[in-house]
């Protein structure tokens, strides 16, 4: 897991760690002081509360399925996204 940079800013530190807290995989000691901050900062409070909202409305339509010709153009999308990074790399 990535460290914690005391230099950083709260807000600094939301943004790098945002969907490990999210996600609760964040020790105890470092939650408790996004939780913190995020109790205190609207900025960030609404990038959290905006990040809870997707995950939400993702668990919602989990079962759901997409139809068959857009779950086509997605995977094709993927492929030709990943043909172009690994052109680069």
């Amino acid at each position: 897991m990535r460290e914690f940079d005391d230099s950083c800013t709260a807000c600094e530190q939301l943004n790098k760690f945002l969907f490990e807290y999210a996600d609760g995989e964040l020790d105890q000691e470092h939650a408790k002081r996004l939780e913190k901050h995020v109790s205190e900062c609207p900025y960030c409070k609404d990038r959290v509360d905006a990040e809870m909202h997707v995950r939400e409305l993702v668990r919602r339509c989990y079962n759901e399925h997409a139809p068959s010709n857009l779950r086509t153009r997605v995977i094709s999308r993927i492929r030709t996204t990943h043909l172009r990074i690994e052109t680069y790399e």
